[in-house]
C-alpha cells in the first residue's frame, strides 16, 4: 500500500557523493483502530530531511490501512508500530513494518 504512493524519485535525486549506497528510516506510527493514521513520528532520520518527509507523506497517502488486527489495539485505543522504509540508491524503496 504504502509503496504504491512512495516517490522514490526524491532518493535518486540525493548527491551520488552523499548517498552511501543505503539509506533507512525509522517511523513510529500510531493508528487508530479503524485504520485511521493518527501520527508518524521519524525516530531514525535517513539524514536527508526531504526523504523523511516523503516516508511521512507516503505513509498519510496510504491511509486508511484496511483491517488492522483488533488484537493490536492497545489499552490506550492506538495500534502503535515502529515502519521501516529502506532506500537504495539504485534500487526502488522497500517499507515493512518492524517486529
Amino acid at each position: 500500500v504504502v509503496s504504491a504512493v512512495w516517490n522514490p524519485t526524491l532518493a535518486q535525486k540525493l548527491p551520488a557523493s552523499t548517498v552511501a549506497g543505503v539509506l533507512t528510516i525509522m517511523l513510529r506510527v500510531h493508528l487508530a483502530p479503524d485504520g485511521v493514521l493518527r501520527s508518524t513520528e521519524v525516530i531514525q532520520s535517513s539524514g536527508f530531511a526531504e526523504l523523511d518527509q516523503e516516508a511521512t507523506s507516503a505513509l498519510s497517502k496510504a491511509q486508511p490501512f484496511v483491517h488492522p488486527p483488533e488484537e493490536l489495539v492497545g489499552p490506550d485505543g492506538e495500534i502503535a508500530f515502529d515502519f521501516k522504509l529502506i532506500c537504495e540508491a539504485s534500487a526502488p524503496a522497500t517499507a515493512m513494518p518492524v517486529q
